[in-house]
């Protein structure tokens, strides 16, 4: 399949989004809110990926940063809980939508931190597959002070926060777990919005996401809250659907390319028409999330 063909598939409002090409006007209109899911524990959803923000002694500590659009509003929502600048922010992944917040946080006083591979990728120039985007180098106040390898634990407050390396939507996926609080943030590991996005240009795959959503289940207990890149905080149960839809997906097209049929035939088929109805009608749509899982294999 042409790229032209999946930017014609693909609505102008995502691909304004995605491409990182939205005007700050644009997200004028969009509130941050703030959710409270335990004492001292946030979830903030504004323009971009999901926030969320823990108390702690020597300030907040954010897992993610919104677009950079959002800056000034997640710089109010953040002071609205807790005194004092943010002391720490953790990126799940390298995308403009979970990291563009972190200059403005940096330049308030934060330190940032990422898997170690999202400082070289935010550090140059970056293209983004099936998108066919070229993301520019970010500015070096922007960039990752602390490079996470497979593990750290960070005691944060009263709360224990375990961070562990998990490729699946990118090569440098973060899962965040909160042990007291009993929530994980999965990144874009989970989309509880429709098909994901999966960066195959940068170690994203459909394997990969499917062991990555495992490992956030085998986290979970029964009260376990999952809160994902995108969408709204789901159960264990949500997230086993989720699964399910990957695993199929993946199935579906690997028949398909084992049968010698081409990415555009296997398009043209659709081949997965019956999840397609229910799950197809947000965010990426069945033509690009084929496109993803081929190149993938």
């Amino acid at each position: 399949m042409t790229r032209s063909i999946v930017r014609t598939i693909l609505s102008a409002a995502l691909l304004a989004a995605a491409a990182g090409a939205a005007s700050a006007q644009d997200f004028g209109p969009i509130p941050e809110t703030t959710t409270e899911l335990a004492p001292g524990l946030h979830l903030l959803q504004g323009g971009g990926g999901n926030v969320l923000a823990c108390a702690g002694d020597g300030g907040l500590l954010l897992i993610d940063a919104d677009v950079e659009q959002m800056a000034d509003k997640l710089l109010a929502a953040t002071a609205a809980l807790q005194a004092g600048p943010v002391a720490l922010a953790v990126a799940t992944h390298w995308h403009f939508d979970h990291v563009g917040g972190f200059g403005a946080l940096a330049a308030a006083g934060a330190v940032l931190a990422a898997h170690e591979s999202v400082r070289d990728w935010m550090a140059a120039p970056q293209h983004l597959d099936v998108l066919d985007h070229d993301v520019p180098a970010s500015p070096a106040a922007a960039l990752p002070q602390i490079c996470i390898g497979d593990t750290l634990t960070l005691r944060w407050g009263d709360e224990t926060i375990g961070l562990r390396h998990a490729a699946g939507h990118t090569g440098g996926d973060l899962v965040v777990r909160l042990h007291r609080a009993d929530v994980v943030h999965a990144g874009d590991l989970f989309f509880n919005c429709g098909y994901p996005y999966i960066d195959t240009a940068h170690g994203g795959s459909i394997d990969g996401m499917i062991d990555g959503v495992e490992y956030v289940l085998g986290l979970c207990g029964p009260g376990t809250r999952i809160v994902p890149g995108h969408g709204p905080v789901a159960t264990p149960d949500e997230l086993r659907t989720y699964l399910g839809i990957l695993r199929d997906y993946r199935r579906i097209v690997a028949a398909e390319k084992a049968a010698g049929r081409s990415l555009e035939e296997t398009v043209a088929a659709r081949p997965a028409a019956a999840l397609d109805e229910r799950w197809g009608g947000a965010m990426f749509p069945p033509e690009a999330f084929i496109e993803m899982i081929w190149l993938s294999l």
